[in-house]
């Protein structure tokens, strides 16, 4: 129980974007799941789930922001993307580093939801574009 209890006071300590007060529905769901089953795997499933989701999400943002925006700009948008990819595959290998040298089962769960964050965090920055775009 304390192990369950200390996996999730590191996946929630995992610091939240603006607005995170109100929870997302791929969050829940994830949570969720892991009510559901708790265990390493478990909670791994879970989080592979909500990831999944938010590259979906990732790709839904982009497609209307490539629809929204004109194409020089979406340009731009694109050279950013390159080079949130980039940073995105070196910044998983740091934590792959860290994490791999970590003791015990617990800190799967945290290293795959580090990973997902990233991924989560972009999703959120690219949906205030186009929530900027619509102030236009």
């Amino acid at each position: 129980m304390k192990k369950l209890l200390f996996i999730a006071a590191i996946l929630f300590s995992i610091p939240r974007g603006e607005g995170s007060e109100v929870k997302d529905p791929i969050d829940i769901a994830m949570d969720a799941a892991m009510d559901r089953n708790s265990s390493t795997a478990g909670m791994c499933q879970a989080i592979a789930a909500a990831h999944e989701k938010w590259e979906e999400g990732l790709n839904a943002a982009r497609a209307k922001l490539k629809k929204k925006m004109p194409t020089d700009e979406f340009a731009e948008l694109q050279k950013a993307q390159r080079a949130w990819i980039a940073y995105r595959d070196l910044q998983i290998k740091s934590y792959e580093a860290t994490y791999a040298k970590m003791d015990g089962t617990m800190w799967i769960p945290c290293s795959a939801s580090a990973v997902m964050e990233l991924t989560k965090q972009r999703v959120q920055d690219l949906e205030s574009l186009l929530g900027l775009l619509d102030e236009r």
